[in-house]
């Protein structure tokens, strides 16, 4: 129950950060964001190794929206508040609620993981092109942004689930 109801706030929350990166409050789920992440470790038993991963993987992410949005590919919308080097706070709070579902309800992806640089070339740039149609973010050049983002997301998908399985292991094998 416990990775459904992960894996649904996340949907929730990517569903409610693209919209409200088109209204006034761009600011409103981040913040959102920020409180499930608080709930969410606040349930863990391995709350300061969880905390570690997430900074970990939060930090790759960062880096790369900070290339992808200098790279020209995409313009976001609701940039005006909460943004860190360009990157606005409504797709970082996307980011770290991705990275709070990786070792929940993305832990299938470990059995499967032979095709998840498959995965996240096809469903990475399918949820940019949906953020765009719901007005969150415009793609400047969109086949070479589309094949940007395939590749990237071919490359972190894999990534981020190979790192989540190194801090199982490592860490906290026992609580998952």
């Amino acid at each position: 129950m416990k990775k459904i109801l992960n894996f649904g706030f996340f949907q929730i929350n990517w569903l409610g950060c693209i919209i409200g990166a088109t209204t006034p409050y761009p600011w409103a789920f981040p913040l959102i964001t920020v409180f499930y992440a608080c709930i969410h470790f606040i349930y863990l038993s391995a709350l300061a190794k969880e905390i570690y991963f997430s900074i970990c993987l939060f930090a790759i992410a960062l880096v790369w929206e900070y290339l992808f949005v200098n790279s020209g590919y995409i313009i976001y919308n609701g940039t005006d508040y909460l943004n860190i080097f360009g990157v606005p706070g409504w797709i970082l709070g996307l980011w770290l609620m991705f990275i709070l579902t990786i070792n929940h309800s993305m832990l299938l992806m470990n059995r499967i993981f032979v095709v998840t640089p498959l995965l996240g070339a096809i469903f990475g740039p399918l949820t940019y092109l949906a953020g765009e149609r719901l007005g969150a973010a415009i793609l400047i050049n969109k086949p070479a942004s589309i094949i940007f983002i395939a590749i990237s997301w071919g490359i972190l998908f894999p990534l981020f689930i190979w790192i989540g399985k190194i801090f199982r292991e490592k860490y906290y094998a026992n609580l998952f």
